[in-house]
């Protein structure tokens, strides 16, 4: 199983051009920067839900679900009378009538396992029914539904028949290997903007993965950062959304810098379901210039400025603002503005 999710990442991150081109103007993106963490392997032993019908239904999710509120759960079970898989939301089901075909080392089922994730994180197959699916940069019309080769001059059977079989990861085909941009910018939206779906996110700290702010901006569209978030001085950063925070990922705000939360909201990375608590990150630091004035006529320019306003929130942080770099003496003074409205909300 283990090897066979290492194959599943490889179909997200190493994604292959698309048999059928849709235009020449659209970019190939190489990877789908998504990756799938096995967390364990699990025997149910119950001769009822052994051999079950209904591959799309929830009676093993319900019934044997592990850690639901963090954790896609997958189960194989047997069945006389269908085979196949199933990924409707939070689980994915794969019912056969014997055992997978393991003979390709598991190439052509962990092909399946990467489209049923897909539905997981939200995208439909490349056909609905007969029609199109919703993005206009995948080929249309994409309509197989039998297990066969990819190609321009591949043949199928349903609605209607036509040739021209694409190796888009949501489609019915034996080389499932392409996402198109609009189908990755889909699942990463849903991965960030869905409560319900950000919740399977890993938040390990990665200082590597830490936003540097070199000028004027305005954030109206939420992030899920992993690292620390700098203000670099002579930057203003305005952030009017939500954004989320790793355990260990922090907000610098440095001299001459300016950090303005205008109704957004800094918080938890909304992960922590399993672990019965809340999260909490590390907050806001503020850096000043402890030989210099914090007035606000002239700042920033010796301090680092944050500024809330219209209801502009941080929450979940051990320490929510600090107006000093901790544990350097000589970076006192950052100034911190908060505006409350009527009754005090802050």
């Amino acid at each position: 199983m283990y090897d066979l999710f290492n194959l599943v990442n490889s179909h997200y991150s190493n994604l292959a051009p698309p048999t059928l081109q849709v235009s020449s103007q659209v970019i190939e993106v190489p990877s789908a920067k998504i990756q799938f963490d096995l967390k364990d392997v699990y025997w149910h032993d119950d001769d009822v839900y052994y051999d079950h019908d209904g591959r799309c239904g929830p009676y093993h999710f319900d019934q044997y679900g592990i850690n639901p509120e963090c954790e896609i759960n997958i189960f194989y079970y047997f069945s006389d009378t269908e085979s196949g898989g199933c990924g409707p939301y939070p689980y994915v089901n794969f019912v056969y009538g014997e055992a997978p075909n393991w003979i390709d080392g598991g190439w052509a089922h962990s092909q399946m396992i990467a489209h049923e994730l897909g539905h997981v994180l939200g995208l439909p197959h490349t056909f609905s029914g007969c029609n199109d699916d919703a993005f206009d940069d995948t080929y249309h019309p994409d309509p197989n539904k039998d297990w066969l080769s990819c190609g321009v001059n591949a043949a199928y059977a349903q609605c209607g028949g036509g040739v021209g079989i694409s190796n888009n990861i949501m489609g019915y085909n034996t080389c499932r290997s392409y996402l198109s941009p609009k189908q990755i910018a889909k699942i990463r939206y849903n991965s960030v903007f869905s409560s319900n779906r950000r919740k399977f996110l890993v938040d390990n700290y990665d200082v590597n993965n830490s936003i540097e702010v070199n000028s004027t901006q305005t954030w109206n569209y939420q992030k899920f950062i992993t690292g620390d978030l700098t203000v670099n001085s002579g930057s203003i950063l305005t952030i009017k959304c939500s954004i989320y925070f790793s355990d260990l990922s922090k907000v610098v705000i440095e001299p001459g810098a300016k950090l303005i939360i205008d109704g957004g909201r800094l918080t938890n990375s909304g992960t922590s379901k399993c672990s019965g608590s809340e999260k909490y990150w590390q907050g806001v630091q503020v850096y000043g210039t402890s030989n210099q004035h914090q007035f606000p006529a002239h700042n920033p320019t010796h301090q680092g400025m944050l500024e809330l306003k219209n209801g502009g929130t941080i929450e979940y942080a051990h320490k929510a603002v600090t107006n000093w770099k901790e544990g350097s003496w000589n970076e006192i003074g950052g100034v911190i503005k908060s505006t409350c409205g009527f009754p005090l909300f802050c």
